[in-house]
């Protein structure tokens, strides 16, 4: 009865952070908006807030709780649902899946420059603060990359942020509500991966790499599945690169400023190799500037088969 419980509470929390995630994303938007920031910016703190806020705020009350090794699973098994489940949902959704901005093939050597970053960091076993420095250069560079057209200084737009003249009362509301509601679920979200686990003998981060993963993971889907189906693959491309790169970056370097972050054997026996087949094909099929359905459907498999041996341990 306990499990069952538990597993209703983990359900509610994950719901409640995704929900409250889009909406935290949607009046941050509206902020930046009234606070004049350029379309870059705005774009960017949408993607930050929105797609991998849960993901933050959860990865920091794992290392703040004293369980590190959720958030390296967490992160990878993020990055896979995007590489692997999200984009082979997109190439389905479109039937073919094209890129035609150079913007587009930019961004594949730094996503791979990042996440093969990630790989080399975590191959001691352990993320220390100063790699999480390192880790957020690597974000500098790919933001600064982003936004070569970008003019406007970071000052000012901060500036202009904090210029509450142009915030209505109902925003501010709205943005505190949403945050609050989005710490609570992942803050329960956690507790309920780490009871279902302790309570079966479970690594708490199969499950983080796993079914939070896959929760977490729903509004990038949402933004993938809206640009696949108006036949905009530049944007589902941005999407899913924006979101794999903030998550091997912000948020293992936030969780490792809580404390060193371990990296579970498990994590990188089950899921590298997975995470090394999706980079290259997704470099492949980027350079080919298109995705079939066949391909798509291909990924979907590929990602299950991955789903299958990373939850493996769980039933036997």
């Amino acid at each position: 009865m306990q499990t069952l419980i538990w597993i209703l509470i983990l359900i509610a929390s994950l719901a409640v952070a995704a929900a409250a995630s889009q909406v935290f994303a949607a009046k941050a938007e509206e902020a930046a908006k009234a606070s004049r920031f350029s379309p870059f910016f705005t774009g960017v703190m949408v993607m930050a807030l929105g797609v991998s806020l849960p993901e933050l705020v959860t990865s920091v009350v794992a290392s703040l709780k004293n369980y590190s090794s959720f958030v390296p699973a967490l992160v990878w098994g993020s990055n896979l649902v995007n590489l692997l489940l999200i984009l082979g949902v997109s190439a389905m959704r479109a039937k073919t899946l094209t890129i035609s901005k150079e913007d587009s093939l930019k961004q594949i050597p730094l996503l791979l420059c990042t996440v093969f970053l990630l790989i080399a960091l975590s191959f001691d076993g352990t993320v220390t603060s100063t790699e999480g420095l390192i880790l957020l250069a690597a974000l500098v560079v790919f933001l600064l990359a982003k936004a070569q057209a970008a003019k406007q200084g970071l000052l000012d737009r901060m500036g202009q942020l904090f210029n509450m003249e142009s915030w209505s009362i109902p925003l501010a509301l709205a943005l505190l509500l949403s945050a609050v509601a989005l710490v609570a679920g992942s803050y329960f979200s956690f507790v309920g991966t780490v009871e279902l686990s302790e309570q079966n003998n479970w690594l708490p981060g199969l499950l983080g790499g796993s079914a939070v993963a896959l929760a977490f993971s729903i509004p990038e889907l949402a933004l993938a599945l809206r640009a696949a189906k108006k036949g905009y693959g530049d944007e589902v491309v941005s999407i899913l690169v924006t979101s794999t790169v903030l998550n091997s970056t912000l948020v293992i370097a936030i969780a490792s400023f809580m404390g060193p972050l371990n990296v579970s054997g498990e994590t990188l026996v089950l899921a590298l190799p997975f995470l090394l087949i999706s980079l290259i094909l997704f470099s492949f099929s980027a350079l080919q500037k298109r995705w079939s359905a066949y391909e798509g459907a291909f990924l979907v498999l590929l990602y299950l088969v991955f789903l299958f041996q990373f939850l493996n341990p769980l039933l036997s």
